[in-house]
C-alpha cells in the first residue's frame, strides 16, 4: 500500500511541474528549465523618494528558471537575461517577470550589475533597470534558497 501512495505521488509531482510548465511557457516562450518554486510570494518595489517599500498587487508563485534563444541568430533578450524569475499573479493578470543578468554580461554591455540579497524578510534584488524589488516568501525556508539560486544565476559565466 505504500509503494502505491509513492506512486501516486511521484504522478502527482510530474503532472504539477508539466502544468507549471505550459503555463510559464505561455508568458515567457523562451522557457527552458525551472530551477526553484515557492508557492507564496508577494512583491515590493522600494520607492527611494520616500524610503519605504511599496507593496505591488502582487502575490502568487515564485518560479526561478533559465531561458534559451529559439533561434540560432537570436540576439535578442534570451542573450541578455538567460535566467528570468516569474511571479503568476493571483491577484490580476499582470504577472510579476524580472530578466536576470549575469555578471558575465553585465560587464561586456556596460549595463548596471544585478544583485540580490536576503534581509529576511525580504530577498532583494536590485535590477538591471536600477529598480530595488523585494520578495517575501512565506515559507521561511525557501528564502535561503531562492537566495542562492539567484545568485548562482547571477554569477554564472556566459559568453
Amino acid at each position: 500500500m505504500g509503494k502505491k501512495k509513492n506512486k501516486v505521488k511521484e504522478v502527482d509531482a510530474a503532472t504539477k511541474q508539466a502544468y507549471n510548465y505550459a503555463v510559464i511557457s505561455r508568458h515567457d516562450t523562451k522557457l527552458a528549465q525551472v530551477f526553484f518554486t515557492s508557492a507564496i510570494c508577494n512583491v515590493y518595489k522600494f520607492d527611494i523618494e520616500v524610503g519605504e517599500w511599496d507593496k505591488l498587487n502582487c502575490q502568487g508563485t515564485l518560479f526561478i528558471y533559465s531561458r534559451v534563444s529559439r533561434e540560432s541568430n537570436d540576439v535578442g533578450d534570451a542573450k541578455r537575461f538567460p535566467y528570468g524569475l516569474m511571479v503568476l499573479n493571483r491577484l490580476s493578470l499582470d504577472n510579476f517577470i524580472l530578466g536576470l543578468t549575469p555578471v558575465s554580461i553585465s560587464a561586456k554591455t556596460d549595463e548596471p550589475e544585478m544583485e540580490v540579497k536576503l534581509e529576511d524578510p525580504f530577498l532583494m534584488i536590485q535590477a538591471a533597470d536600477g529598480a530595488m524589488y523585494g520578495l517575501w516568501l512565506f515559507h521561511e525556508a525557501d528564502r535561503p534558497v531562492a537566495e542562492t539560486t539567484i545568485a548562482w544565476c547571477l554569477n554564472q559565466q556566459m559568453s
